[in-house]
């Protein structure tokens, strides 16, 4: 039994350490993004848009947020994008409803985002 208790928790820390991961990468993907977009509006972009996906993250699931780390390097190219929603629906289990849901959720944070971050924009 004590071996049995082991080897699941060696799964859990396994499981979580990939999330922990996964988190890390669509973070760094979304502040690179947004930096990018706001870098020749804003002196100093980077807080801002770090603690807006540190609201999303802290709000989605580990899916969601995944979607979002997907979907991110495309916002600016309609034929990447739907070829990446395409590779996901396609080849890893998402489904367009999830998809969609989770557009639907970040635009539902935007204004959290705003009011919380925005002060940080210089």
């Amino acid at each position: 039994m004590r071996i049995l208790t082991i080897a699941v928790m060696a799964l859990l820390i396994a499981g979580a350490a990939n999330a922990q991961a996964n988190r890390h990468a669509t973070t760094k993907a979304y502040v690179d993004s947004c930096v990018a977009e706001f870098e020749n509006n804003l002196t100093n972009p980077e807080p801002a848009c770090a603690c807006t996906a540190g609201i999303l993250s802290g709000s989605m699931t580990d899916a969601e947020y995944e979607i979002v780390g997907r979907l991110i390097p495309h916002l600016r190219d309609d034929t990447a994008m739907d070829g990446a929603i395409s590779e996901m629906v396609s080849d890893e289990g998402y489904t367009v409803e999830q998809i969609l849901a989770t557009a639907e959720l970040m635009g539902s944070l935007a204004a959290d985002a705003s009011r919380t971050c925005d002060i940080l924009s210089r």
